[in-house]
């Protein structure tokens, strides 16, 4: 769903009229730094640092699958997630500042995609569409701390697919509406002088993205979304590269709204 019908409006203005608000990511972030992805709430009960828990059920019941020492496992490569595939419902998660998890719903890394990042638990993933969909994992670092290790240093690449890309200014991404970048151009920049606290619409190349390309600062992670209120599936950049088709992403002409994120450290900031 990408544009809502007019009941469905008249409801939304009159909940964000009653709460003073517009559709935006909740407050979850600490001295300019993201703790957790919007919908997810404070982590309850004991987890280990560096680990997902994984739940076949809602509200984190049913079998549970462990993924412990995450940013020991190679950076960038397409990890099982256990015995049970395609069985998360709900999660948990406590990552090193930094480093995002992407899971993915094919073993190369094509299909829907669902990131993570920070400390934090999901009692569902349905409005992502990712309810029963992981079938690997992999993890990255996209930067932002004060100090880092040789595991972390080796995280530092592009997204699953991305192409090298030359000659994009920093704090900047193109959007465009025909594969190899081509067709119209949305062009964003400095994009982190965006709010930090909202879903950003595409304007005129609402759900016509085809290609993309990128460079994003130290610790900036950005999340495209299916639909204007960030549900439905993303597709998340970070570092630099391009994507000269998202059609691999199951994104191809379905993009309405990105938000971005500041991994790390808050006291780095």
């Amino acid at each position: 769903m990408k544009l809502l019908k007019p009941h469905a409006l008249i409801g939304l203005f009159i909940i964000a009229w009653g709460l003073g608000c517009t559709a935006k990511p909740e407050e979850t972030t600490y001295n300019g730094v993201s703790l957790r992805p919007p919908g997810a709430t404070e982590v309850n009960g004991a987890l280990p640092q560096n680990a997902i828990y994984l739940f076949a059920d809602r509200d984190f019941k049913g079998n549970i699958s462990r993924i412990e020492n995450v940013t020991s496992q190679p950076p960038g490569l397409t990890e099982r997630v256990g015995a049970r595939a395609d069985n998360m419902t709900s999660l948990k998660w406590d990552l090193p500042p930094g480093v995002v998890v992407i899971f993915y719903t094919n073993a190369d890394g094509t299909g829907t995609q669902f990131p993570i990042l920070g400390r934090g638990q999901l009692d569902s993933v349905s409005k992502w569409a990712f309810n029963d969909k992981a079938s690997r994992w992999a993890w990255y670092s996209v930067g932002g701390r004060t100090s880092s290790s040789a595991s972390l240093e080796r995280g530092m690449m592009p997204p699953q697919m991305a192409h090298p890309t030359t000659n994009i200014p920093i704090d900047t991404m193109e959007l465009y509406t025909d594969r190899d970048l081509k067709g119209t151009l949305k062009s964003i920049s400095p994009l982190s002088k965006e709010s930090q606290l909202e879903y950003h619409s595409v304007g005129t190349v609402n759900d016509q993205i085809t290609s993309m390309r990128w460079n994003l600062p130290d610790g900036v992670l950005v999340v495209f979304y299916d639909n204007i209120d960030g549900t439905g599936r993303q597709l998340a950049i970070w570092n630099k590269g391009e994507h000269p088709t998202v059609s691999p992403f199951s994104m191809n002409d379905k993009i309405s709204s990105w938000a971005w994120y500041r991994l790390g450290e808050p006291s780095s900031r």
